[in-house]
């Protein structure tokens, strides 16, 4: 459609118009003037207009300036019968009215819902103008003017159609932020606000600010939040988290979780990491930190990096996968919750963080990718399926045998087969409880299967699970650890090799695990006597040479960074590693101010391969070596 000038001659003038409400044989010739449009106290626009049957009519043209000036998109077609036009805002999810006019040939739709039906239009050229374009009654404009909360006049005498739009901001507390005349105004006051509300004058809610308790955590935070901005707003808090922004750059990378969920819960969890779970066990995000156990069962993570990766792939495979272990219907904190945190605050405490990352670097909400169930775009896969280990180089250690049915240390080809095992839970149906369910369950409907029964292998221990436990397993339809032997051997599972107490063995990678809501440390141990090899408990070895790194101030930003120097040069650092960090060393005694210490380089701890073992020194005066014993 043409524009027309927006400057047009005061004087009347008369011209033939066609009605397109009305038969050819009543044509007839009106007065057009040039009216004015004032949104909000200004001058927006001088269209013609006329009278016709006693209603004012405007071009359709300036009638949409005047909508997008208040947030709305449109598209007007007018080769259809009748013609459509279609507005669309985020300020209106349905506009209470339905008028059907049955006079005309417009139809016209807010948000896809038709709201006026068969508008009166008539095609006129306007002075000045080289063409015809289509003039539509202002007061069915009105009408949807009333519903936005805009206080409309329009003065027939003076040919001025005066607008007031008021719109008021608050944020998700319910706290007002300001009044604005326009809703784009109001909505750019609550870009600093994810969840808030905008209400027009009517005190109707007509725009709601996306949520980070929404996003999809499935997607990558946005590109400004790099590994620097990360310890950039971390050095700003003083928090000594500050140098852990590559970390969670790779395990976003890793396993496809947002780096700023992984950044924000941390903080939440560890109080920018300075609570006493995060400085003695590594514990960022609460493992086992329950509030009946006030931090006593908390879980002891290797290093603070480890714990990021560890937390990025857990979250991934059990929470944020539809039909997991622990999936709350959703990809995102609100669907999390529902499995992960007894606190009823626990979303919006992250939430409230992962706004505040986002506006430190300079985006919003917006920017990030809103969940929507319906929604057709491709959901990022991860780079890894495989369980983060963390390597020891050298460490060693004597066997002891763990408090289980076995006489000696039992080693398992892999940590699943010997959580079940060693820390089966009771598995059974509770009237009036949730059913159980989990990979134990699977694992055990099948070995069910194997022995006869005929059973969907869904993870959940049912009625009909327990009806085949009762009739191939154990007649109380109790499942204790005491079964589990049969059941891994159903699944022709290999038993653990056992070894004596007492045996001496190398460690070479500890990982965690989880056994219902508590976290289970793993070691990966080589006897190369016997030849075994294998996982077993972390309890089950006492470790000789194994150690961690400790600084006088572990929550000063500026120790818990610890600079590795050559062992042949001490001026040339060759890597940094933290506080809390395991590591192998020989010798506790200083030589030359040094301590020498061995470690896997920690850049290449999610490789599938071994990492580069190195050796080196750190500064004796500015660092610990304290018995990792201690901590368990």
């Amino acid at each position: 459609m043409k524009r027309m000038a927006a400057s047009l001659a005061a004087a009347a003038m008369s011209l033939s118009v066609v009605s397109l409400a009305a038969s050819p044989a009543e044509a007839a010739t009106y007065s057009m003037h040039t009216a004015s449009i004032v949104l909000n106290g200004k001058k927006f626009v001088s269209p013609p207009e006329f009278a016709y049957q006693g209603t004012t009519y405007m071009p359709i043209y300036y009638v949409d300036d005047v909508f997008k000036t208040l947030g709305f998109t449109d598209t007007f077609d007018g080769s259809t019968h009748p013609k459509v036009w279609k507005l669309t805002t985020p300020a209106l999810d349905k506009l209470q009215l339905s008028l059907n006019a049955h006079s005309g040939n417009i139809n016209l739709y807010v948000n896809g819902q038709l709201c006026e039906q068969e508008i009166p239009s008539i095609a006129a050229e306007p002075p000045g103008g080289k063409q015809a374009t289509t003039f539509v009654p202002i007061w069915y404009i009105q009408q949807i003017f009333k519903q936005l909360g805009i206080v409309d006049q329009w003065n027939g005498t003076v040919r001025k159609w005066t607008l007031t739009s008021k719109y008021s901001a608050y944020n998700k507390a319910g706290d007002k932020l300001g009044t604005y005349q326009t809703l784009q105004a109001a909505e750019n006051a609550l870009a600093k606000y994810s969840g808030g509300d905008v209400e027009n004058s009517n005190g109707q809610v007509i725009y709601t600010q996306p949520s980070f308790s929404n996003v999809d955590l499935r997607f990558p935070a946005p590109s400004q939040l790099t590994a620097a901005a990360i310890d950039q707003i971390l050095g700003s808090h003083s928090s000594p988290l500050q140098g852990l922004g590559a970390t969670i750059i790779e395990a976003q990378q890793t396993y496809s979780v947002d780096a700023n969920y992984l950044v924000s819960h941390a903080v939440e969890e560890s109080t920018w990491g300075t609570s006493q779970i995060a400085l003695n066990n590594n514990d960022l995000y609460g493992y086992g930190a329950t509030d009946q156990s006030n931090g006593a069962a908390a879980g002891m993570f290797p290093s603070e990096a480890y714990a990021i990766l560890f937390q990025a792939f857990e979250v991934r495979n059990n929470y944020l996968t539809p039909d997991a272990s622990n999936w709350g219907g959703a990809p995102t904190l609100n669907g999390m919750h529902k499995n992960y945190a007894s606190d009823p605050n626990w979303a919006t405490n992250i939430e409230n963080v992962m706004e505040q990352f986002a506006l430190d670097t300079n985006t919003t909400v917006k920017n990030y990718v809103q969940y929507d169930p319906n929604a057709s775009k491709p959901v990022p896969q991860p780079a890894s399926s495989t369980e983060p280990v963390y390597w020891l180089n050298g460490a060693a250690g004597t066997t002891q045998a763990p408090s289980t049915y076995y006489s000696g240390t039992p080693v398992f080809s892999d940590s699943d087969t010997g959580a079940n095992e060693l820390y089966a839970r009771p598995l059974q149906v509770v009237p009036g409880q949730p059913y159980e369910s989990g990979p134990d369950v699977k694992e055990l409907q099948l070995a069910l299967n194997q022995m006869g029964a005929n059973l969907t292998v869904d993870g959940i221990f049912g009625p009909d699970t327990q009806t085949a436990v009762e009739t191939y397993l154990d007649a109380s339809g109790v499942v204790t650890d005491e079964d589990w032997p049969k059941v891994l051997e159903e699944l022709q599972s290999p038993g653990p090799q056992i070894l004596p107490a007492g045996q001496n063995v190398q460690i070479d990678q500890v990982k965690m695990g989880m056994v219902g809501g508590d976290v289970a440390e793993w070691v990966h141990i080589q006897d190369p006597v016997d030849n075994v090899a294998g996982w077993t408990p972390a309890s089950a070895v006492q470790w000789s040479n194994v150690y961690r790194l400790g600084v006088d101030d572990p929550t000063n930003p500026s120790e818990v960074n610890i600079p590795v120097k050559a062992p042949s040069d001490p001026s040339n650092q060759i890597a940094t590693l933290r506080a809390g960090d395991t590591i192998v060393a020989q010798s506790t005694q200083a030589s030359g101010g040094y301590y020498t210490i061995q470690f896997a380089n920690p850049s290449s701890m999610t490789s599938d391969s071994e990492p580069q073992m190195e050796t080196g020194l750190v500064s004796a005066s500015s660092v610990s070596l304290d018995n990792w014993a201690s901590f368990h």
